[in-house]
């Protein structure tokens, strides 16, 4: 099965906005996925802002891919991240660029469904379920 990567359903900080959580059902039963998704994150020179975006989804799914992909002028993402979030995979990017960055965290992720959020952004509680979830209600994606 080919991996997809969709966008999250996300929120700046301080954002305060409503969420779709985009729930599914089927007969008044929220359709449930057991697909495997990875989380890609990635950064460039926002070593406090990644760690805050991973520390969000580790929240939300302790037991998530996380694979950050860091296009960082120095180590110092990649220190703060093994050093507060081990279960994370750090992946240098040396060509820059959010397509290059973003290719090259689909290359890295084992899940088969790919989110995607950005090093800005904390996310919801759910998100993640409720993407895959929605993937649960059509069989042919």
């Amino acid at each position: 099965m080919s991996k997809t990567p969709v966008r999250s359903n996300r929120i700046r900080r301080g954002d305060r906005g409503p969420l779709n959580l985009m729930r599914g059902t089927t007969n008044g039963a929220i359709t449930r996925s057991t697909r495997s998704a990875s989380v890609v994150v990635c950064t460039r020179n926002r070593p406090e802002g990644v760690l805050s975006t991973v520390r969000s989804v580790l929240d939300d799914v302790p037991a998530a891919e996380v694979v950050v992909v860091d296009q960082s002028d120095s180590h110092d993402t990649r220190w703060l991240l093994e050093r507060e979030a081990p279960s994370v995979r750090v992946v240098a990017s040396e060509p820059r660029g959010l397509a290059a960055a973003r290719n090259m965290g689909v290359a890295h992720a084992q899940g088969e469904i790919i989110a995607f959020t950005d090093d800005d952004c904390d996310v919801r509680h759910g998100w993640l379920d409720a993407m895959k979830n929605a993937f649960a209600r059509d069989e042919r994606i």
